[in-house]
């Protein structure tokens, strides 16, 4: 279980986040929506250590290390060089190394996803669907226990979104925390476990759950909401 507990961001003396308390269960896909600049893209940089910040943060009752979490804004497509690069920045973004090599690493990841690539080809014949899937492989090859997801499904065609929602699925069955965020709330249709509004900062739990089965629902409910 990941609990965080007045929990609070700033931009040098600032704050631009909370105080909030949530906790969320493993096993979990939680969307994160409000509008550009209420506070989403800096809540997953402040649990990334890269705010300051007031509070705790705890996962199963121990404090939260960089090896349990991962974050990747995956609206990016690959205009790297080769595969070894792209592996490296993604590895450095993450501030995980545990000791595994990218090109290794790439070998079983490729593999997986059916491309019959080697680590030093280019990854533009991709599609960008295969883009996404193949960055989220190579974060979950880091066994973490949190996903932060910022804007996954943007760019992507329908077959790449419904990829990418299974994939998540997948993860969420195997006890992972998923935490993402998504201006076109369709893609979130029947994929989340729980929903949060983010107003100023500040964080609002959509209670009636039909609102994430039904069509159509989350956008119906955040307009509600923003009034």
């Amino acid at each position: 279980m990941l609990s965080i507990r007045n929990w609070s961001a700033y931009y040098g003396q600032r704050k631009v986040l909370g105080p909030i308390s949530l906790t969320f269960e493993p096993g979990k896909i939680i969307g994160l929506i409000g509008q550009n600049g209420s506070g989403k893209t800096t809540f997953f940089h402040s649990l990334l250590g890269l705010l300051r910040v007031e509070g705790e943060i705890t996962l199963n009752g121990a404090p939260v290390t960089q090896k349990s979490l991962v974050y990747l804004g995956l609206s990016g497509s690959f205009s790297d060089r080769d595969l070894k690069r792209r592996m490296d920045e993604i590895f450095e973004e993450n501030f995980i190394y545990n000791g595994k090599s990218p090109i290794a690493l790439s070998h079983d990841i490729c593999c997986r996803i059916g491309k019959g690539l080697t680590g030093r080809e280019q990854l533009g014949s991709l599609s960008k669907g295969m883009q996404q899937k193949f960055s989220l492989e190579m974060l979950l090859a880091l066994d973490p226990q949190i996903l932060l997801l910022d804007e996954p499904f943007d760019g992507l065609d329908q077959i790449g979104i419904e990829t990418l929602k299974q994939s998540l699925k997948d993860q969420s069955q195997q006890g992972k925390i998923v935490l993402l965020t998504s201006h076109t709330f369709s893609e979130l249709d029947a994929l989340l476990d729980e929903l949060y509004i983010i107003k100023n900062g500040d964080f609002h739990s959509v209670e009636n759950k039909e609102y994430l089965t039904e069509p159509g629902g989350i956008a119906r409910i955040y307009k509600r909401e923003m009034g």
